[in-house]
């Protein structure tokens, strides 16, 4: 992965009570970064994906986290965030954080959701207009 295959970059700082003992990013607030990045991504779209008119919403089946650096306390970061690729009714998301202003990698992600009806709990198609709007902000880099 490399920062250049992201349109998009959310930065923060690293708290006290998001450290270890050993004084480095807990593990589990890695996934913690990469959900807040991808909300982020979304208020950047002016797109509320939590109150959907299409009667469906997004369903987290995977996450998967892997480390490569660690972050310590009041390091600052990027979280970097795409649509890699979105199914019928599924959308595969890669994340990756870096120390501010480096090509350090800290940490990638990945994140599947599936699209489900909000009553049957069962997949239903992503609504057009959000794969109109994915396309339009990550051009070719998303998968169909």
């Amino acid at each position: 992965m490399k920062k250049s295959s992201f349109s998009f970059c959310f930065p923060l700082r690293v708290r006290y009570s998001e450290v270890d003992s050993q004084g480095f990013v807990f593990n589990a607030n890695h996934i913690v970064y990469f959900q807040t990045a991808l909300q982020e991504y979304f208020r950047g779209l002016d797109y509320d994906f939590a109150t959907q008119s299409s009667g469906s919403d997004f369903h987290t089946v995977k996450i998967v986290a892997e480390y490569q650096a660690p972050i310590g306390f009041d390091e600052e970061v990027e979280i970097f965030v795409r649509p890699a690729r979105i199914g019928r009714s599924s959308i595969r998301w890669e994340i990756m954080s870096c120390s501010a202003g480096s090509d350090q990698i800290c940490s990638t992600g990945e994140i599947i959701w599936v699209n489900a009806d909000r009553e049957t709990h069962k997949s239903t198609p992503i609504p057009k207009e959000l794969v109109e709007i994915f396309r339009a902000r990550e051009g070719d880099n998303l998968e169909s």
